[in-house]
């Protein structure tokens, strides 16, 4: 399922590529850690093993390809998780803020547990991501873009992400 999201996300990157071939593109890449700040369960069924959750995190992104322009950009993120035994979708969106500039990111991706550490499951993810159109400001006014990431979740309850995609302006 993660291989479908990967290409579905590709597919989109190479339409939206396709449709601004006019303005320089940019390949950026990068990573985080995002700290957990609130986790609400919506729904939960023990027996079935599935749970639906709300998550909110921050973090600070750490470009390490590109322009710098992404290079220590705040994100104040909401998640909604909705697993089956650690399988199943995620989706939310981030605000995204560096000296007062602004721009929103969308992502959406799948979860799949596998076997950690002391017979502990951890939890990989991976999907797309885009620059929501027309929420930059300042030195993001007339960004768009986007691309794919993948991460899992540390034993503290923060999130460990690499990302990597393509902007334009």
């Amino acid at each position: 399922m993660l291989r479908l999201v990967c290409i579905l996300s590709v597919a989109v990157l190479a339409i939206t590529a396709a449709n601004t071939l006019a303005r320089d593109v940019v390949s950026i890449a990068g990573k985080e850690i995002s700290k957990q700040e609130k986790f609400d369960v919506i729904f939960e069924d023990k027996a079935a093993g599935h749970m639906i959750s709300f998550t909110q995190i921050r973090a600070k992104m750490h470009e390490t390809k590109g322009d710098g322009l992404f290079e220590a950009l705040n994100k104040t993120c909401s998640a909604t998780w909705d697993l089956t035994h650690g399988n199943g979708t995620a989706e939310g969106y981030c605000a995204s803020e560096k000296n007062g500039d602004k721009i929103g990111i969308k992502w959406n991706g799948m979860c799949n547990s596998a076997a950690g550490t002391a017979k502990k499951p951890l939890l990989r993810c991976g999907g797309g991501w885009i620059f929501v159109q027309g929420t930059g400001t300042g030195r993001y006014a007339g960004v768009s873009g986007g691309g794919v990431w993948t991460g899992n979740f540390l034993p503290n309850g923060d999130f460990e992400e690499e990302w990597s995609g393509i902007y334009r302006k």
